[in-house]
């Protein structure tokens, strides 16, 4: 019986407590751009209908009250934190609960509900509540007053396009966080950049931040929601092998709009930054060969054909942690090279005549990938690099690519090797037969190639010609012979006769 007494006591005291009270008696104050961590545990329900047609809210609610200033689009967004936990969001614009004071709702029964609203200068409620008046759940509750990152994005950038001189000075704080990619609080503002690579593309991108300021941004690539507030990290910066400059490399894409955020960790926070996006692949088909016989002179220029492809490359060596080399925005001119023997190979490029040189760099690739470059020739920053490398058989690539830039350039490119550098194939010129004479003049002016014959054979000719410093001027002919063992007499005037296929003299 006293037990009986006490519980009808105690409903009676909570009757009485509630009595005269509306959802706005609880009301708590928030404001834009801040995220609340917060519960419907511990709290009464006081209301079970909000009039937004979404049927009866019986579970305990969690009310809270923001103004705004001056007409706007402004973003709620609840983010529950159990699973199974059905909360539901209302937005109202008074607290009498009568038709018309509903402005809004979001009842999706997911584990996260949201509202984009368009509302004029006021006070204005928002109402966490459940259907089942057991339900009890934790929560994230923001509202974002700023423009959406669509809207917010500054400028829109290409593939194959360089920024220089950008500033995060003018800019606003919208993001602090990027969930996927980085655990901290970025209070600092940003920089959006809107992007549309189309599909099956990966981006490369590097970012290069001023060292003379000192600041630390980053750099995100993402994707947003329908809402435009919420985003998805697909990608963050890392520190690449240049000094002050940061790579992204994403895997391909879809089709779709993406952006790239530069932000910082620091509430105040300004300082200069360049930036580029290449979206392709080295275009590797028709490439023009590079041989022992004389420097290879090249040129680019900025039409849209010869636009940047490719601006970061990976270097990977045996028994060397691999590096990567972004910011390369100029247009890339792409060679071939064969190796015969194993043996050390050194390019060098040079801008002679240049007034202005360009900062040009090298990379020598054993694939046509950009991500395949066993050396990188990256030092001088002035557009003169020498790189030697050993390498074995097979067909490598020299790409010239501009640093931080993207301007027409010319430049001369050499290649040096150890051992033979080609093939005394590739030089057949004319069959000869039997019983035939015929007479050839060599071009003094062209240096033969030091060619694939036996090593012991050119010695007894003419000694060892490279350490003597001694060149050899060749031209070949080709026969053939049609009887086995049948032998052969060949006397050139001052020809010398050292193989079956080719006759040498030594340079006068």
């Amino acid at each position: 019986m006293r037990l009986h007494i006490l519980a009808l006591f105690c409903c009676y005291v909570a009757a009485y407590s509630l009595h005269g009270q509306t959802i706005c008696t609880k009301a708590r104050t928030i404001q834009c751009g801040v995220t609340y961590k917060d519960s419907t545990d511990f709290e009464t329900s006081l209301s079970d209908n909000y009039q937004c047609d979404e049927g009866s809210s019986l579970g305990r609610e969690r009310v809270y009250k923001f103004n705004v200033i001056q007409p706007r689009e402004i973003y709620i967004s609840l983010q529950i934190e159990e699973t199974g936990v059905n909360l539901d969001l209302f937005l109202l614009n008074a607290c009498n609960l009568s038709s018309g004071t509903c402005v809004g709702y979001s009842a999706s029964n997911t584990k996260k509900e949201f509202l984009v609203q368009f509302l004029e200068a006021g006070t204005y409620y928002i109402v966490v509540d459940a259907k089942l008046a057991e339900a009890v759940g934790s929560f994230r509750l923001k509202i974002s007053c700023e423009d959406n990152i669509c809207k917010r994005a500054s400028s829109s950038i290409t593939c194959g396009e360089y920024k220089a001189k950008e500033n995060l000075g003018l800019a606003f704080n919208l993001i602090n966080e990027y969930p996927g990619c980085q655990n901290k609080v970025y209070a600092g503002p940003e920089k959006i950049y809107q992007i549309d690579p189309g599909s099956g593309f990966s981006i490369q991108v590097g970012f290069h931040v001023d060292t003379s300021s000192k600041k630390d941004f980053d750099l995100f690539l993402v994707q947003v929601d329908e809402t435009c507030y919420e985003i998805t990290c697909l990608a963050q910066a890392k520190a690449s092998a240049i000094k002050g400059s940061k790579y992204l490399f994403s895997d391909r894409l879809g089709s779709g709009t993406y952006y790239l955020i530069v932000d910082s960790q620091e509430f105040y926070s300004s300082g200069e930054f360049s930036i580029d996006v290449s979206c392709g692949d080295l275009p590797c088909s028709g490439l023009t060969a590079i041989n022992c016989r004389a420097p290879l002179v090249g040129t680019t220029n900025i039409s849209a054909r010869d636009r940047s492809k490719v601006s970061l490359y990976r270097v990977r060596q045996e028994n060397t942690p691999e590096k990567y080399y972004p910011g390369h925005s100029g247009p890339e001119k792409i060679y071939s090279f064969e190796v015969f023997e194993s043996q050390n190979v050194t390019l060098k490029l040079s801008q002679p005549n240049e007034l202005k040189p360009k900062d040009l760099n090298l990379f020598v690739l054993k694939s046509c990938n950009k991500l395949d470059a066993v050396a990188a020739g990256v030092s001088s920053g002035n557009g003169t690099e020498t790189l030697t490398v050993f390498l074995n058989p097979g067909t490598y690539y020299a790409v010239v690519d501009q640093f931080r830039g993207a301007d027409a350039y010319k430049f001369s490119l050499d290649i040096q090797f150890t051992q033979a550098c080609t093939n005394i194939c590739d030089y057949g010129g004319a069959f000869i037969s039997r019983g035939t004479t015929f007479s050839n003049e060599l071009s003094r002016s062209e240096v033969a190639p030091i060619l694939l014959y036996e090593d012991q054979c050119v010695k007894d000719a003419f000694g060892n010609f490279s350490a003597g410093g001694k060149r050899l001027y060749a031209d070949v002919f080709l026969f053939h012979n049609e009887e086995t063992q049948k032998p052969h007499r060949i006397d050139p005037e001052r020809w010398q006769w050292h193989s079956k296929y080719a006759w040498f003299y030594p340079a006068l």
